[in-house]
């Protein structure tokens, strides 16, 4: 399990097409039309053993762990939610 800040991407080495577009050239593009971007953006990425395996379940060792992600993610998401409310000023 992986948190990563977005600035850990790079450009994808395989653009062949304008369907083909990466994480960082979707924030630019979203940037550059004026949406409204997040200042941090963080990508909380699970790695996988097989990917030629397609299936809506969660395979046995991910349905292992799930309780132990997902404890992980929730503390990551509390701890980011309490940082912004101390960044936040009072009104």
């Amino acid at each position: 399990m992986y948190f990563l800040p977005a600035e850990d991407f790079s450009e994808t080495q395989n653009l062949t097409n304008l369907h083909d577009v990466n994480f960082l050239t979707a924030l630019e593009l979203g940037s550059k039309l004026n949406f409204q971007i997040p200042g941090e953006i963080m990508i909380i990425a699970v790695e996988i053993v097989e990917d030629l395996e397609f299936s809506e379940d969660l395979s046995p060792a991910l349905k292992k762990r799930y309780p132990e992600i997902l404890s992980k993610v929730h503390k990551f998401l509390l701890e980011a939610l309490m940082y912004q409310k101390s960044m936040t000023p009072a009104r």
